[in-house]
């Protein structure tokens, strides 16, 4: 940017932002968020959070026995593109899913999402 105009003298400057990847809009607060159907591409769920302390994000498949966000391990920390793990479904879980639309659920506490996606093993 600088100060004057384009054809006269003026002080200017330049600047660099390092933002995280992935970091441009989120979903913040506390509650709950439904997607609208989308289309499963890949057997791993990945998010990307930022979660205040004594906050978290658990992502899951609504109306899916075993795959709901209550059966998600808790995000409780910063992360970029964790995959999210049922532990009583098993690795690879969503496999089933793969090619069918689904509605994923995401219960937020104190945290802002910015990425809830698939991601190709």
């Amino acid at each position: 940017g600088g100060n004057g105009p384009h054809s006269g003298p003026r002080n200017s400057s330049f600047a660099l932002a390092n933002l995280r990847p992935d970091g441009f809009v989120a979903v913040s607060g506390s509650g709950i968020v439904r997607t609208v159907p989308i289309r499963c591409t890949a057997q791993t769920l990945v998010v990307t959070t930022d979660v205040e302390d004594g906050g978290s994000v658990r992502v899951g498949v609504a109306g899916v026995v075993g795959l709901g966000p209550s059966d998600a391990t808790a995000v409780t920390g910063n992360v970029t593109d964790r995959a999210v793990a049922f532990p009583a479904a098993g690795p690879g879980a969503l496999g089933k899913l793969v090619g069918k639309d689904v509605v994923l659920e995401l219960v937020i506490d104190r945290a802002k999402v910015f990425i809830v996606g698939f991601q190709r093993d």
